[in-house]
């Protein structure tokens, strides 16, 4: 009978002991949320920069690329001699030509200057008549001065055509020379210019441009040329319709 109170005392003891072995098992391990989180490993820059794109690897191999001009072809060496030799008799002539012209110039200016003083002096008669008052004398100088008036309008015209001829005499000698000039520049060129053998000679590259001037100065001297012949056309046919006039009496 002694020995129940113990064993009911030891039996007591483990029933109070249980909960607080529970209590522990579910309680967290404060260790494991103390650990701080591992960052994920990041790869290293990379230090080598990427190739810069080239023509090729952006528009393909295809793409025009720029090369020499060839703009200039030129004929044959009998060809732009003979063209040559023409041009260069017909500057002579119209060397010839400008001189002639420019004396005709002076002699048809010299007419008209006679005619306009033979017209001051029929004036001046006809002004003596008047204050004299002699209207015979008066109307017959009166109509006489009409007369002559239309000799000198004729003559004026004569005159311009002077000037016209003599302007176009200097147009065609300027045109020639031009002409000339460009055959030289052009003879230079045969056999090297559109040569691939001559796409590196800085000379032959300044003549050909040289060429190029030459040929747009031609070309401005045939149209200053061309205006000079239509204003010596139109010279002559005022003078042919004054001629007319002065025969109808106008």
């Amino acid at each position: 009978m002694t020995r129940r109170p113990h064993t009911a005392l030891a039996l007591l003891a483990m029933l109070l002991a249980a909960p607080a072995v529970a209590r522990a098992q579910a309680a967290p391990d404060s260790s494991a949320q103390a650990a701080p989180a591992v960052a994920p490993a990041t790869a290293a820059p990379s230090t080598t920069s990427p190739a810069p794109p080239t023509a090729v690897s952006v528009l393909g191999d295809q793409s025009p690329v720029p090369s020499r001009p060839h703009l200039v072809h030129v004929r044959d060496e009998a060809t732009v001699r003979a063209e040559r030799d023409s041009m260069a008799a017909l500057a002579a002539r119209s060397d010839r030509d400008v001189l002639e012209t420019q004396k005709r110039q002076v002699a048809a200016k010299a007419v008209v200057d006679v005619k306009k003083r033979e017209i001051d002096l029929l004036s001046s008669k006809i002004k003596s008549a008047r204050q004299a008052k002699d209207d015979a004398t008066r109307q017959s100088l009166e109509g006489e001065r009409k007369r002559q008036e239309g000799m000198r309008e004729f003559f004026e015209k004569l005159q311009d055509v002077a000037d016209a001829d003599a302007g176009e005499a200097a147009a065609m000698l300027d045109w020639a020379k031009a002409r000339v000039h460009q055959c030289d520049l052009e003879l230079q060129l045969v056999g090297r210019a559109d040569v691939a053998a001559y796409d590196a000679d800085p000379t032959v590259f300044r003549t050909e441009q040289e060429f190029l001037s030459a040929t747009k100065a031609r070309a401005q001297a045939a149209s200053k040329l061309a205006d000079r012949v239509q204003n010596t056309v139109d010279k002559k046919l005022r003078a042919y319709a004054q001629w007319a006039d002065y025969l109808a009496g106008r």
